[in-house]
């Protein structure tokens, strides 16, 4: 398997020495890659302080843009999607200044290197309704904006009337480069063509991105092994999964009723296209469109896995002895959210977006870790983890004044975030615990660097929710196969639109 890289502790202490009012310290040379997604290659952070390998600086010539302002159509915070509700995080695009806060700080020093690197000045038009903006200002001829920042299934509808270039004809783009998401480009391309990117310049996609949650306590007192042990021996698979959830079932207070009172092996979210069964199924490798050899996508889930999947799924999720949903919360307590329930002790598992460690976590007593979405079985090469529809991408207008200058700022930005951005990131995220977790640490590199974008969640082909819909039936035949003409009609309109731009 492809070696990746390490973010070094090192830079996440700069990052901090930075935030808290010393001299900002200059940023690196360049970005650190990340752990191998298999989980088997793995090393301890550098903390001796000697030179870490560095990814090298994008070769961008001898560019220099005259002190030209660049400006980026954005939303005021970045946006994150947690189920049913919609919540601001930090702001990655602009910082008016250094202020001690760890992200804010690494925005602004981050910014001040790509003016000085490419003799701009940065600034950002904020808008409540990046969508509608963007499309007037296209319509209208106005050339004032240079990039669009904005939820990506919101923007699906209008990219195959040509409002935005091809990511892949501006100069200076290299996605072949380790500090994209790779998967990004397998999972969005149509016909070699790419119109809207995830990048590390905002942390959308990894905040919006759902992964394990466990309780610590719960797992020692059951005698069940860490799921970082068996991450890193590469037997973080469904069954165990599964069989570690079967292990928990208790009726707290006596009542012989089993309610959020009492202890699950795992509280689940099963709503619709967002849901637990969903991110598993993502997780078990069944990616729901894939390019063809002529460029086209195509529906590619195994119908016969998928249907074991959901089997499987089912006999677990369905015992009400092992497993609570957030709709019998709902029905119960007049709220959908099972994190709660997961802080006050009550599940072994929760699957949760990254978001909801640095937001809902830190008063909880017990010690919990963090883990990749499992395998489903052993010969799975990767790990992988379902970017939510709603994931924020970067768009290039077709009345962009300087194709050249939005490609090298949004080369030269994203690999810099790669390596300060970034990192700041996981320092708020991981200090939520109140102890500094290494393995914590080890498991965000994984679900960052196996993050799966699919094309028919950002053009709103709504595939994944006749997927749902499956599970919720019990059966992919009646609720899926019945459907498959006329979704793969749906897939081919749009498709046809996006090969002729």
């Amino acid at each position: 398997m492809k070696a990746k890289w390490l973010i070094p502790f090192g830079i996440l202490i700069t990052l901090a020495a930075a935030s808290c009012g010393e001299t900002p310290a200059s940023v690196p040379e360049a970005s650190s890659d990340l752990p191998a997604s298999s989980g088997s290659e793995t090393e301890e952070p550098d903390t001796s302080g000697e030179p870490v390998q560095l990814l090298p600086e994008p070769d961008l010539g001898d560019i220099d843009f005259g002190g030209e302002e660049f400006w980026i159509l954005a939303p005021p915070n970045d946006q994150v999607y947690h189920y049913w509700t919609v919540m601001d995080g930090d702001e990655f695009i602009l910082s008016e200044g250094l202020n001690g806060e760890i992200v804010n700080d690494a925005v602004f020093n981050r910014n001040l290197q790509i003016e000085s690197k490419l003799n701009i000045k940065i600034r950002k038009l904020t808008s409540e309704t990046v969508v509608e903006d963007a499309l007037e200002i296209i319509n209208g001829g106005d050339s004032s904006i240079d990039l669009i920042y904005s939820i990506s299934s919101d923007m699906g509808d209008y990219v195959p009337s040509g409002y935005f270039y091809d990511w892949n004809d501006i100069p200076h783009v290299d996605f072949s480069q380790p500090y994209w998401y790779q998967l990004a480009f397998e999972g969005l391309s149509c016909y070699g063509k790419q119109f809207m990117v995830p990048s590390d310049i905002t942390m959308s996609a990894l905040s919006g991105a759902s992964l394990v949650y466990f309780n610590k306590r719960i797992l020692a007192e059951h005698d069940l092994e860490s799921p970082y042990a068996l991450v890193d021996r590469d037997e973080w698979t469904l069954d165990n999964y599964l069989s570690m959830i079967r292990q928990i079932s208790k009726d707290l207070n006596g009542d012989g009723v089993m309610d959020f009172n009492d202890l699950y092996g795992i509280g689940t979210y099963l709503y619709r296209r967002y849901g637990t069964f969903m991110q598993l199924l993502i997780g078990s490798g069944e990616l729901i469109t894939t390019p063809g050899e002529d460029g086209a996508r195509q529906i590619s889930v195994d119908g016969e896995k998928v249907q074991a999947l959901i089997d499987r799924l089912r006999e677990v999720f369905l015992d009400p002895a092992l497993a609570i949903d957030c709709d019998q919360r709902f029905k119960m307590e007049g709220s959908y959210d099972m994190i709660p329930s997961f802080v006050d002790g009550h599940f072994l598992f929760v699957q949760s977006t990254v978001a909801c460690m640095q937001r809902d976590l830190r008063e909880m007593e017990d010690d919990f870790g963090i883990a990749p979405n499992p395998k489903y079985d052993e010969y799975q090469e990767s790990y992988y983890h379902r970017a939510l529809p709603f994931t924020s991408m970067f768009e290039i207008p077709m009345t962009a004044p300087n194709q050249e200058m939005t490609g090298a700022f949004l080369q030269y930005a994203t690999w810099l975030s790669h390596s300060t951005v970034l990192p700041a990131y996981y320092e708020i995220t991981i200090k939520q615990k109140r102890a500094r977790d290494e393995e914590a640490i080890r498991m965000l590199d994984i679900v960052h660097d196996t993050i799966y974008f699919d094309w028919s969640d950002v053009y709103n082909t709504h595939i994944s929710d006749y997927l749902w819909n499956a599970y919720e039936s019990g059966s992919y035949a009646r609720s899926f196969t019945t459907v498959l003409k006329q979704l793969n009609k749906t897939m081919t309109r749009i498709q046809n639109k996006l090969r002729d731009l």
